[in-house]
């Protein structure tokens, strides 16, 4: 399912407790969305955006790892939609300081 992305990054994180478990103070709870994203961008090979535009959603809270590949992507992506994206920076990581800020 990841396609190029396995040839170039590896395997990826194995759903296991280890690399999924949610700090409490952030844990979802039953109105929350969890979807697995297997691309850069979250709309890639979901259905984020038909479930947004079901619940009448136009914006969305970009937050997460990798801000300049994956959280960019998304996004964009978003923005193409005509989904209003917001980037958090306080709540974006990279492999360094250059690459967040390029983000």
């Amino acid at each position: 399912q990841r396609g190029l992305l396995k040839d170039f990054w590896g395997a990826g994180m194995k759903a296991v407790a280890e690399h999924t478990d949610i700090v409490p103070e952030l844990a979802p709870d039953g109105e929350d969305l969890l979807l697995t994203k297997w691309r850069y961008s979250a709309f890639a090979q979901t259905d984020l955006a038909e479930r947004m535009a079901a619940q009448g959603r136009d914006q969305i809270v970009v937050t997460g790892v990798y801000a300049h590949i994956g959280c960019q992507l998304t996004a964009a992506d978003a923005f193409m939609r005509d989904i209003r994206p917001f980037l958090i920076a306080d709540a974006l990581a990279d492999f360094n300081a250059d690459y967040h800020r390029m983000a």
